[in-house]
């Protein structure tokens, strides 16, 4: 059974600076179906989303805004990131926000579908190219106000009374019970048993009390539905975890998967690009496979944990990403070992797959991986993006001429592979071929 994937993202359309100083962007909230919107943006950060979208001459390009944005350690200054897609490149634009706008960046990154919206109290719907839900319509007559406070008076009085009328049905209901049980308690003073004399009473008597009874909750639901619903802003939902579909490993040595689905496999990290690969994968809610050299989980344990609380795979690529078949058998197992105990340390899971650097492995390799009650997963798609030469294009180029089906991708956790990768996972949703973990 094939596996439904959201596809969601922001697409810019237009900004401009009003005399406010603050700017109005128009984008378009794609997920499921588009929804074009209004979103006031303050000045500081409306001016360099402006210089982002100005540097280019090419009439064809689209915007993509993403959802995340980071703290720079160096200026302490809040970046975003925006994806420019052209007929001929795809390059990634940063620019400095204010720690406002991030917060509406995670606001609407945590919106499920166009109806949860209106959490987002600084967009509103664009109607025909203008502005609406108050955010600086074009002056329009003031309406007399004094038929609104009516019926708002009106409204409140109706509230009211459906309210007493309410209370009045339930104590009225209350007493009426109140007084049968008192009735039957005195009806057993004697030591009778309760169900005895319940069991003796008249069917005609027993039968209109029933009645009487269902009259009377029947009257208290109409009632309460009488009174109009609490009105207010609805209460967030915190939206629910969905792990990646994942496909099992039954071999002891791996190179692809079946047909019905696809793995993309990300090599050399844990890096500065660890995160941005993640959240382009959680936004797409694919999965993806991270094989972590031990010295560099050293370096980035954080990135680590996130991945491991992305519900995304985590791998063992060796301790110091040697030529293992240049190793001896000890020194082999303790590249595996060594890197296994420093992943598991962070994300509290053990590590059951293994991917020797550069492929090269021996017996020794396998006999050690197998001891570790580890799979090997080697791949049967290289696009050799670490090539210089190999712009983000060709490695698409390479995908789209390559059965996808089955395939497991070899990337590398890189600049380049930032910038193709929505690209690469949209040709794949295309296919309909479910992106998955490893395990």
């Amino acid at each position: 059974m094939q596996q439904p994937y959201l596809t969601k993202w922001l697409e810019i359309r237009s900004i401009e600076e009003r005399e406010s100083g603050d700017f109005f962007m128009q984008v378009d909230f794609v997920c499921g179906q588009t929804t074009a919107l209004v979103w006031k943006v303050d000045s500081f950060t409306g001016q360099q989303i402006r210089r982002a979208l100005t540097e280019t001459e090419d009439s064809d390009i689209k915007f993509r805004l993403s959802f995340a944005s980071e703290r720079s350690s160096l200026d302490q200054q809040r970046y975003g990131q925006i994806t420019r897609y052209g007929r001929n490149a795809v390059r990634k634009v940063k620019y400095a926000c204010s720690e406002t706008f991030a917060e509406q960046l995670a606001v609407l990154k945590r919106i499920g579908d166009a109806g949860e919206l209106e959490r987002a109290s600084f967009i509103a719907p664009s109607l025909d190219g203008r502005n609406s839900g108050g955010i600086e319509p074009e002056p329009e007559p003031k309406p007399d106000p004094k038929p609104a406070k009516a019926a708002v008076n009106a409204k409140k009085m109706v509230s009211v009374g459906a309210a007493l009328l309410v209370l009045i049905l339930l104590f009225y209901f209350s007493f009426s019970k109140s007084s049968l049980m008192d009735e039957k308690a005195l009806a057993n003073t004697d030591g009778t048993a309760l169900g005895e004399g319940v069991a003796a009473e008249g069917k005609s008597a027993q039968g209109e009390r029933l009645t009487a009874q269902t009259e009377r909750e029947s009257w208290v639901k109409t009632a309460a539905a009488a009174v109009p619903a609490a009105s207010g802003p609805p209460v967030p939902l915190k939206p629910e975890f969905r792990a990646p579909a994942a496909v099992s490993l039954d071999k002891p040595v791996n190179f692809g998967i079946s047909k019905e689905s696809v793995a993309i496999t990300f090599d050399d990290g844990p890096s500065k690009y660890t995160k941005e690969i993640v959240d382009i994968l959680e936004h797409y809610h694919v999965g993806g496979t991270f094989f972590f050299v031990g010295a560099q989980v050293k370096r980035f344990p954080e990135a680590v944990k996130y991945v491991s609380d992305q519900g995304l795979a985590i791998g063992n690529h060796s301790m110091t990403h040697s030529n293992l078949q240049k190793l001896t058998a000890e020194r082999q197992q303790a590249e595996i070992l060594q890197t296994n105990k420093l992943i598991k340390d962070i994300t509290s899971k053990p590590v059951v797959l293994f991917r020797p650097p550069y492929g090269s492995m021996n017996g020794h390799t396998r006999k050690a991986a197998e001891g570790a009650d580890m799979k090997i997963v080697l791949w049967n798609r290289d696009p050799e993006d670490w090539k210089s030469k190999n712009s983000p294009q060709h490695v698409l180029n390479y995908i789209e001429h390559a059965q996808a089906g089955g395939s497991v991708i070899l990337l590398h956790e890189s600049e380049k592979t930032v910038s193709l990768l929505p690209q690469l996972i949209e040709y794949l949703q295309k296919q309909q071929i479910p992106i998955v973990n490893l395990e």
